[in-house]
């Protein structure tokens, strides 16, 4: 099959989505498939660039069009792409701040519609959908989620995609009232599982990460954007008992960019739990170090509500390399729904301060395997099932 990806940007760790696009798409070719990425408003190039970049092995025809792009110019270099590809699929990557301002996409629809021929089919991947759908939210946010959805609704209403799909049961509930029924494409890790060789093993960084002597630590990692919202403190005083009563240490690995609360939390620990928690701090490193770091841990904690595990890169990463995953925020809860063995988010373990045991939760540690071939495999089954209705 011949699939056309459209996604914001290809900037490699700068776009959660373009990252993801490429890994599908990388997966798509080593099957058999030929593919062409769009990076459609690429803010990390400053001329038009279509290349091909080897990529895990496999050659990747990438176009990445600026973001500085004046929209007649940027849909003519679209059109003029897709008419020679000849494309058998087109795969738009949604997520409304990358189209529009404050996530309103509003005129994308009509644009799109025009670069290519309405007869290839169209699969709409919705990574994010409004803010503001909580009656708790506030009133701005509230007000603004209409206008994104409304937007939403419109684009779906001009390009008419033949299958739409989301990461997550609580977006495909929640898409329930567009005009297209959603289905469900779980997420992939956004880490490659690595068997690290013995010139990573060397580094400074990975000689710093196994406390001496290891049999004396237990290690829990956290990866990624720290929220104001996340509070482990209660999870990290059951994890430190219980961590004592076996005469070991606890330690908390950071690792990616954190974010600015990173620091309104390190302060937070140290005055809550003082030398008891020790952190070590990695920051952003190669995908193969983050995947050795993951291999050296106990257990992660994941940043998101269990509602939304399924949506984050992060915590499937965790989760595929075979780490246990701690989740200690309900304040979003996804609606209970039979999911596809993929969906590996439903192996994460929501914190119970009342009745949680530390041993059946980190035994149940097990061997890395990446969803990533399974969830490519369904992506073409479920596209060539629309094609051939």
């Amino acid at each position: 099959m011949k699939i056309v990806f459209i996604c914001g940007s290809l900037e490699s760790g700068k776009d959660g989505v373009g990252d993801y696009t490429i890994s599908l798409a990388v997966e798509l070719i080593r099957t058999g498939h030929d593919v062409l990425v769009i990076g459609l408003i690429d803010p990390f190039v400053q001329q038009l660039i279509e290349d091909r970049a080897i990529i895990r092995e496999q050659s990747i025809h990438r176009l990445r069009i600026p973001s500085t792009t004046v929209w007649a110019q940027r849909c003519a270099h679209l059109k003029e792409s897709i008419q020679a590809f000849q494309p058998d699929l087109i795969s738009l990557q949604f997520v409304p701040w990358t189209y529009g301002a404050k996530g309103c996409v509003y005129g994308l629809g009509s644009r799109l519609a025009s670069c290519w021929d309405q007869n290839i089919p169209l699969h709409l991947m919705l990574h994010e959908l409004w803010i503001g759908n909580a009656p708790t939210d506030p009133l701005k946010q509230r007000i603004l989620g209409k206008f994104q959805k409304h937007a939403l609704q419109s684009l779906i209403r001009y390009l008419k995609p033949q299958i739409c799909q989301t990461s997550n049961p609580l977006y495909q509930a929640r898409s329930s009232s567009m005009s297209c029924d959603v289905s469900l494409l779980p997420l992939f890790g956004n880490i490659q599982i690595s068997t690290p060789d013995e010139t990573t093993q060397n580094t400074p960084q990975h000689q710093a990460i196994v406390p001496e002597p290891r049999n004396k630590w237990r290690l829990a990692g956290v990866f990624g954007t720290l929220h104001p919202s996340w509070d482990p403190c209660l999870a990290l005083h059951s994890c430190l008992s219980d961590a004592k009563a076996n005469d070991l240490q606890l330690g908390l690995v950071l690792m990616g960019r954190n974010g600015h609360y990173r620091d309104q939390l390190k302060a937070q620990f140290s005055s809550i739990f003082g030398d008891e928690l020790t952190l070590f701090e990695y920051g952003e490193l190669p995908e193969s170090a983050i995947s050795e770091l993951f291999s050296q841990l106990d257990f992660g904690i994941a940043t998101s509500p269990i509602g939304l595990i399924g949506k984050s890169g992060s915590a499937i990463a965790m989760l595929e390399h075979g780490l246990p995953l701690l989740v200690t925020r309900d304040d979003v809860v996804s609606p209970q729904v039979l999911t596809p063995d993929t969906y590996i988010a439903n192996r994460a373990t929501l914190f119970q301060p009342d009745d949680f045991s530390w041993e059946t939760f980190l035994l149940s540690k097990s061997n890395p395997k990446s969803t990533l071939p399974e969830i490519a495999q369904q992506f073409i089954c479920n596209v060539s099932n629309q094609q051939s209705i």
